[in-house]
């Protein structure tokens, strides 16, 4: 989708400029690449650097996000070379060879559709000196307002939040076996064995096959078993659906066993964590580490937590690492830890309540009834913590690439208001990304971010193609009015024409795939959203802002 941005754009301008059939093939080519050459490469060089921006973050979730960013990259760069090279001279010998408009081009319904639009969104903007169009104006300004804060408030009260939530539908299932201590060989052969048994009685015709050690080394304290399923396309029931109903079996079917058996869904990305939230101890006491971690794990096993959302999400199972080791140091201090396991995969949410509810139970009394202080007390999240550095590391390049971004359009534009005019564009989005991760059941995750990030980028293209071309319209002696009113006719067909060739592009990733979900619909829908609002509502803040530097030009000449 993006790979054609830029050559849409050059190659709907040569058609424009090869009307004026007084013009040869390299007058018209002359035209074209100077109406929309610096509205292009600021779009390009704005998306090249928010993308690059998505090639920092750390971690796990950096080393496995950051070939999209540099992959992008190269595809821009290329595509807006080629756009102003081979695009124009292949156009000298198709689209301008006959400057002729076809009985074909005449009759299409799709171009005339987009003409006649463009024409009642131009004298809907010429109308602004009427009150009808003041009236129309400020209804495009509000409605964009309440477009915006709309989506905050989705956000903060409809979207789920997981820094790395599972896929919607996998291929894969996990089960781990937790042996209860003093298991022999023989005694964790039969339960693997009665735990089959629930595997084939309850989910066995969505089995493709099952293998033991894939994921850990089976011992006599834990096995593993990967459960290859049925392709999600070929079946109507998700993993997540059958992890939830292979978990009440096995709850319900291996009452006395001695052992805990977790089911899971296994995902494209960073393997997850069966236990991903522990409790460690620190002491040089070896006694009062096993006591307290024996102690949390009696206490918080089978505690139900009320979750943000006014559900409970249960701790299903504890494991404590061997403290015994000497080598179970942090900073030349001994430590033991106890990690959990629960029946959700939001490991975000768990991490947070159950550190909140430890330390209810736990106060200051009640851990030196155990021999500790709070200090003794370290929370560790696991995989989740080094998916939460990489978060943080993307949060804090949001910030980051709107300054660059705004520094290199100020560069282009030479103003320092209209940069900032520019960047509507992505406030812009907010509706779209919210209303389209909640419509979805996507959380606001490490993915949400990417896509949004990626939005940033591609949104503005759009903003600055209008920008630009109604700062060209007023350099030729039009009035602010007139210039965003042709700009927004002219530019209508390439500026919806870049917006539904990237939506379609991303659409079979968004269906065919539940892993890039997030991704694809925060993109999809963010543009579909700053697409409209650029269309309907930003031209309408540009004659803002020019009524704003023209009065206050006014005030400055007369003092």
């Amino acid at each position: 989708g993006l790979f054609v941005d830029d050559a849409t754009i050059v190659v709907e301008a040569l058609d424009v400029s090869k009307r004026n059939k007084k013009k040869n093939a390299r007058a018209v080519v002359a035209e074209a690449i100077q109406r929309v050459g610096r509205a292009s490469l600021s779009g390009t060089l704005t998306t090249v650097l928010v993308f690059a921006i998505l090639a920092t973050p750390t971690g796990i979730l950096g080393r496995f996000i950051r070939l999209i960013p540099i992959t992008v990259i190269i595809a821009l760069l290329l595509s807006f070379i080629l756009s102003i090279t081979l695009i124009p001279l292949l156009a000298k010998f198709i689209i301008l060879k006959d400057r002729r408009i076809s009985t074909v081009t005449r009759l299409n319904p799709v171009l005339k559709l987009e003409d006649w639009l463009g024409k009642v969104i131009e004298r809907t903007i010429l109308s602004i000196r009427t009150w009808k169009g003041k009236l129309a104006g400020a209804t495009a300004i509000l409605l964009s307002l309440v477009m915006v804060m709309t989506g905050f408030y989705i956000f903060g009260f409809k979207v789920d939040n997981n820094t790395f939530p599972n896929a919607k539908d996998s291929d894969q299932l996990g089960v781990q076996i937790n042996y209860a201590p003093g298991t022999s060989i023989d005694e964790a052969q039969t339960i693997a064995a009665q735990v089959d048994g629930v595997v084939a009685e309850t989910i066995g015709e969505q089995v493709v096959n099952a293998n033991y050690g894939t994921d850990i080394q089976a011992d006599k304290r834990r096995a593993s078993i990967a459960i290859d399923l049925i392709s999600f396309t070929d079946r109507d029931i998700t993993a997540p659906q059958l992890v939830t109903r292979l978990q009440k079996a096995f709850d319900s079917e291996l009452v006395g066993v001695p052992a805990t058996v977790i089911a899971a869904q296994v995902d494209n990305g960073p393997p997850s964590e069966q236990f991903p939230f522990g409790i460690r101890v620190f002491s040089e006491d070896p006694e009062v580490i096993k006591v307290a971690t024996a102690h949390f794990a009696d206490k918080l096993v089978g505690e139900e937590i009320e979750n943000f959302n006014g559900t409970t999400i249960k701790v299903l199972d504890s494991r404590i690492d061997d403290v015994a080791q000497q080598s179970s140091r942090e900073d030349g201090k001994r430590y033991g830890i106890v990690r959990f396991a629960y029946d959700s995969a939001n490991t975000t949410v768990v991490s947070l309540l159950t550190e909140e509810r430890f330390k209810e139970i736990y106060d200051e009394q009640a851990l030196a009834d155990l021999g500790l202080t709070a200090d003794d007390i370290a929370f560790d999240a696991g995989q989740e913590g080094d998916f939460q550095d990489s978060f943080a590391t993307l949060a804090l390049a949001v910030p980051i690439s709107l300054l660059l971004m705004y520094l290199l359009l100020v560069v282009q534009f030479r103003s320092i208001l209209q940069p900032g005019l520019i960047l509507l564009a992505i406030p812009f989005t907010l509706f779209g990304v919210a209303s389209g991760l909640w419509a979805t059941d996507n959380a606001a995750s490490f993915f949400a971010l990417t896509g949004f990030i990626g939005l940033i980028g591609i949104a503005v293209n759009n903003t600055i193609m209008l920008t630009d071309y109604a700062n060209q319209e007023i350099r030729s002696g039009k009035g602010p009015i007139e210039a965003i009113a042709a700009a927004s006719r002219k530019r209508f067909r390439p500026l919806l024409a870049t917006s539904i060739t990237t939506v379609v592009a991303l659409l079979p990733l968004a269906l065919s795939d539940p892993f890039w979900e997030a991704l694809a619909y925060t993109i999809i829908f963010g543009l579909l959203s700053s697409t409209f609002l650029v269309v309907v509502s930003f031209p309408y803040y540009y004659l803002l802002l020019e009524w704003m530097r023209r009065k206050t030009r006014t005030i400055l000449r007369r003092a």
